[in-house]
């Protein structure tokens, strides 16, 4: 027999000990769903199940209040109540099965929840393929700007300065020992007696290094002028300095390394008609240019101790695109159709490849990307 109700306590002290068992219950409930399974399924199908998420929380809301005002005004449990749902049974109601099985996925659940955040913490840091433990990574960054407005904001926009140094960054060395890097006794780099000038013809070499401190300082800019009658235009630059400051090999002081271009300009111009037969038509286009900059510092030979370093770098990169969009109305909606061709210059992509003795830089044409897309927003 369920034991009779209790009064609400009426004091702090009788509260608090409700506070605990309360907590847990809580846990028990919210947080695995809404903080893990939720964005993790977003991430991986995008908006195509946002109908399901919409149905159950409108669900969720109209069941677990009934659910209650029946455990309240009935005295029995939840679990009592499934219990006398009809249907088919063995031993209990087919919705006390089904309870059970919810129940030993929430438990799954959980589980994976306190998994993963031991293996955060287990973590600790990067590794190298001895998965030795790497220094961590530092940086101080520092950053401050100021933002225009004027003419009554025909002529708005922000220039900043920016200076940040990264310590201790976990990159890979094409010539450093790994754990499969053998010589030509076939000793490894962790045994005793392993002779790091005469390895095994075709060794694997290559690991996760930490090394010294790299700062990258400059301006970056974007004005956006708006003149009136739907003409704007917007134009960005950047100049940005980024070298190596400190690293265990002294040739490497001073590099510009990390993929950053030394600058880049670029301007968008759209117009858009505010009245007259092409009402609602915007159209206009982009152009961006970006210096050369650093791709990779290997060594000419990857088997040769010793051998000499080779820069290799990715040429200036210009690129041109054009849209037009068209606003109208649908059944009181408001839709458009818009065209867009990127990529009217054909940029050159540079790729890289590594193989046993040097590393190769492919160039490939990338072709203009043509679009048009519609929509009705509701």
């Amino acid at each position: 027999m369920s034991a009779p109700p209790r009064d609400a306590p009426t004091s702090i002290l009788g509260a608090l000990r409700f506070i605990g068992p309360g907590l847990i219950l809580t846990a028990s409930i919210v947080g695995s769903g809404e903080l893990i399974v939720t964005p993790k399924l977003a991430g991986e199908v995008g908006f195509d199940l946002l109908w399901l998420i919409i149905a159950g929380c409108v669900v969720k809301v109209f069941v677990q209040i009934e659910i209650g005002r029946f455990t309240l005004a009935q005295q029995k449990t939840s679990l009592e109540a499934f219990d006398e749902v009809p249907g088919p049974r063995w031993r209990v109601s087919w919705l006390v099965w089904l309870w059970l099985l919810m129940y030993l996925c929430a438990i799954s659940q959980v589980g994976g929840i306190v998994g993963g955040v031991a293996e955060t913490l287990a973590a600790g840091g990067n590794t190298n393929s001895f998965q030795e433990l790497l220094p961590n990574r530092e940086g101080v960054s520092f950053e401050t700007g100021v933002k225009l407005d004027f003419l009554d904001r025909k002529v708005t926009g922000t220039i900043s300065y920016f200076d940040t140094t990264d310590k201790n960054r976990a990159v890979t060395d094409s010539s450093a020992f790994n754990i499969n890097t053998r010589d030509i006794n076939g000793l490894g780099p962790r045994d005793p007696g392993f002779d790091a000038n005469n390895l095994a013809a075709n060794t694997s070499r290559g690991d996760t290094v930490a090394v010294g401190e790299y700062n990258s300082k400059g301006w970056d800019g974007e004005i956006i002028l708006s003149p009136g009658r739907g003409f704007q235009a917007t134009l960005s630059a950047a100049f940005v300095d980024a070298q190596v400051i400190d690293d265990p090999n002294p040739s490497l002081v001073g590099s510009r390394q990390g993929g950053f271009a030394k600058h880049s300009f670029g301007t968008v111009l759209s117009y858009r008609f505010p009245n007259g037969t092409l009402k609602g038509l915007s159209v206009g286009g982009g152009y961006r240019y970006t210096s050369d900059r650093y791709l990779s510092r290997v060594r000419q030979f990857t088997t040769v101790v010793g051998s000499p370093f080779v820069d290799y770098w990715q040429p200036p990169a210009k690129s041109l695109s054009f849209f037009s969009k068209y606003t109208f109305k649908v059944a009181r909606r408001e839709a458009w159709v818009q065209f867009n061709a990127d990529n009217l210059l054909k940029t050159t992509r540079y790729i890289n490849e590594t193989s046993f003795t040097n590393l190769t830089i492919y160039g490939i044409d990338t072709p203009v990307v043509w679009r048009v897309t519609t929509g009705v927003r509701f």
